[in-house]
């Protein structure tokens, strides 16, 4: 089975933005290039050239996680969202920011509480988690906590699909869509 685009840009943005966030050295270079993005496209009309910069939207959010800032974004790309018709986009991200927010939530109450396992619970960091190799078949590693978050598999994504998550830069996404990143 093949993940749908939007699908698949959401789980890109989170494990960009994801990856990129714990390489602190790299964050500021990163959030300088996503809003070189945006700015270069927010003078575009193109249903295209706003889902990109939705996507890039999402990516910032997750840089800035844990930040006040946050907030901010997250209203301008659910509004962005809702004025393209994606709004399945940001909901799904949003579902994914649940999924793996590391603040206990309450899972049920039984003699107390018991708290749903975050992200940061997992040994692994999610850049591991995506993969160690595609030889027709998935060998995963850690925890896929993101994929059910929006009810897809990790074992959806087509070898092509798998490159993309797993391989493709910032640098590279933005050159694909003739971004300068410098």
């Amino acid at each position: 089975m093949k993940i749908s685009i939007d699908k698949l840009l959401v789980l890109k943005a989170f494990y960009l933005g994801h990856r990129i966030r714990d390489a602190v050295d790299f964050k500021d270079a990163a959030i300088t290039m996503v809003n070189r993005a945006i700015s270069n496209l927010e003078h575009k009309h193109s249903h295209k050239d706003k889902t990109r910069m939705l996507f890039y939207y999402l990516i910032l959010c997750e840089l800035l996680r844990g930040n006040d800032d946050v907030f901010k974004y997250r209203l301008i790309a659910k509004n962005l969202a809702g004025s393209i018709d994606k709004e399945n986009v940001y909901s799904d991200y949003m579902s994914i920011v649940n999924e793996t927010d590391s603040r206990p939530k309450i899972y049920g109450i039984n003699k107390g509480f018991m708290f749903k396992q975050s992200i940061k619970s997992y040994k692994n960091t999610l850049s591991g988690d995506v993969m160690l190799e595609w030889d027709n078949d998935l060998y995963w590693m850690g925890a896929e906590l993101p994929f059910p978050a929006i009810g897809v598999s990790a074992y959806d994504l087509t070898e092509c699909q798998f490159e993309f998550i797993n391989s493709c830069s910032l640098k590279d996404v933005m050159s694909a869509h003739n971004i300068n990143y410098h």
